[in-house]
């Protein structure tokens, strides 16, 4: 839903012509929608998804609802592992792609809010290290700090696949649950926080490379901190003065 805008374009982060919002995040997007996950078969004898307390929660045990959710599934021929491998692994690369795609987005974004192509719509937390620095997309940087435990997801799993000794342990059942289940929930964090982020956002029409004023703001600090001014009132004082000069700008 955010609206389109004209944009330097970089190469190697050096200004190189134009682009728009649309035209950038566009590879992206088109990764988003080509990654759909269809090879799932369902694990264990006669395919058990968790046990029946679960199976009851998700209502896969109603036959006539369980053919809509896993339309064209297939069930593990073998009863000598308790997991089915292939599944499982691609399960894993999904995850860690996916994170990988939202992270791109919001690395982008970062680097707008940088460049001075996009800023907050509202009033939000400046550095907490710097003061006078404008809102910083902390939102952004948490989704890509949270991809950093879902990069390595398909290496687990192999390695997990390997430890299964002779026809059936429970090495695998026993990490992966757990893998998954926590993989899920960082995935889901990882989509409210970016959603929430766009939401937030507002990218500025910008076709001129934008030079942003610089402001030496540690050593103003310093010295109020030295006459005795806590460190959150001196903070106040200079992103006052900050925002002061930057509408002066």
């Amino acid at each position: 839903g955010m609206k389109d805008a004209n944009l330097v374009a970089y190469t190697h982060l050096i200004p190189a012509g134009t682009t728009t919002l649309k035209m950038r995040l566009a590879p992206s997007l088109d990764l988003l929608d080509r990654m759909v996950f269809d090879n799932f078969r369902y694990r264990g004898i006669k395919g058990a998804i968790g046990d029946g307390k679960m199976q009851k929660i998700l209502r896969v045990n109603v036959p006539s609802f369980d053919q809509v959710i896993f339309a064209g599934r297939s069930v593990q021929p073998f009863a000598n592992q308790t997991v089915d491998h292939y599944s499982d692994f691609c399960a894993a690369c999904y995850i860690s792609f996916l994170a990988s795609v939202l992270t791109k987005i919001a690395n982008d974004f970062r680097m707008m809010f940088a460049f001075g192509q996009a800023r907050h719509t509202q009033k939000d937390i400046g550095s907490t290290a710097i003061a006078g620095k404008a809102p910083n997309p902390w939102r952004y940087e948490r989704v890509a700090g949270m991809a950093e435990n879902l990069y390595d997801l398909p290496s687990r799993v192999t390695r997990i696949a390997a430890d299964c000794f002779l026809e059936r342990t429970l090495n695998n059942q026993s990490s992966l649950n757990y893998m998954f289940k926590e993989a899920f929930l960082l995935l889901a964090d990882m989509f409210m926080d970016l959603e929430e982020a766009v939401k937030l956002t507002e990218v500025s029409n910008q076709t001129r490379e934008c030079k942003k004023p610089k402001y030496h703001t540690e050593e103003a600090m310093l010295k109020l901190i030295l006459k005795g001014v806590p460190r959150e009132t001196a903070h106040s004082i200079i992103n006052k003065r900050y925002a002061k000069n930057q509408k002066e700008t």
